[in-house]
């Protein structure tokens, strides 16, 4: 009996000390688990703008931008985001910062409806640094539910872009360029905002006294509509204003397609800032 104790305690410790080991390293090594680790310890924080979204808003809300221009401002973005992961995080923050100005929620139409998706798919990363504690790390062990950012410390060692780019006030800011070679579509795809997955956020804006602001991010040739700059949509019976940066009338303006993507749909540095100054002068200051 004791040497099955023994055992038992042994692979304990092992377990635990190569889940620890392999926090340790994510810290260190992955810019993805640093980003949310450090948007999660933001305390006393006076900020006048936050972004929410996947990796589309990663890549393209320049906030060292906006902060320059008088909006201190910070991205809240993390690749693979669902709008319920979104919620927590604007939950958390409240609890330890004063309440922004706006909240800008950014939407990503153009490539599905992944973040607003009927069914949550909380982000595992975000839940085990939101949630962390003793039943987390039972329950959902990083070796095993975060082996996925391995590859993300991966690109860190074998990539030169990767190890020169950088995070500022949350957004992910590379040199990188990948020229987009899509070609224009016809068809015109209405986004679908799921009002029970919205609701919530908007919900605690309203709590808050926080102006939200919806925004669809702009994206590659082929993946932009041809809907209006902004156009009106209703949830709960009240009326909300969708800002369309990804009207094909609107992207083809500040987007140069040779020059400003990273990847397919993501927004290098460059494009970045051209985006987030059609925010600030299209959107933000109406």
């Amino acid at each position: 009996m004791n040497r099955f104790l023994f055992k038992c305690l042994l692979f304990f410790v092992i377990a635990a000390g190569l889940n620890l080991g392999y926090v340790i390293f994510l810290k260190a090594m992955s810019p993805t688990y640093q980003k949310v680790d450090d948007a999660r310890d933001l305390k006393d924080k006076n900020v006048d703008l936050l972004i929410f979204g996947n990796s589309m808003a990663l890549d393209g809300f320049d906030a060292q931008w906006l902060t320059k221009q008088g909006i201190p401002s910070y991205n809240m973005a993390v690749g693979g985001c669902h709008i319920s992961s979104s919620t927590m995080q604007m939950e958390h923050y409240l609890q330890h910062n004063k309440a922004p100005k706006y909240a800008v929620l950014a939407l990503s139409g153009a490539i599905g409806n992944s973040y607003l998706n009927k069914i949550p798919y909380p982000n595992p990363e975000m839940e085990f640094v939101y949630h962390d504690g003793p039943k987390e790390w039972v329950s959902n062990p990083p070796l095993l539910n975060l082996q996925w950012l391995f590859i993300d410390a991966l690109k860190i060692v074998i990539s030169k872009e990767h190890r020169e780019a950088t995070i500022e006030l949350g957004q992910w800011r590379t040199q990188k360029c990948i020229p987009d070679q899509g070609i224009a579509g016809s068809h015109v795809v209405l986004p679908r905002y799921y009002v029970q997955q919205l609701l919530p956020f908007l919900a605690s804006c309203k709590t808050h006294h926080i102006e939200p602001i919806l925004v669809e991010m702009p994206a590659g040739v082929s993946k932009r509509n041809h809907l209006p700059a902004q156009y009106n949509i209703s949830l709960a019976g009240t009326n909300y204003t969708v800002f369309n940066a990804n009207a094909s009338t609107e992207s083809a303006t500040f987007i140069d397609d040779q020059t400003d993507w990273l990847s397919e749909n993501h927004l290098n540095v460059h494009g970045g800032e051209k985006f987030t100054k059609y925010f600030f002068d299209h959107i933000l200051k109406q």
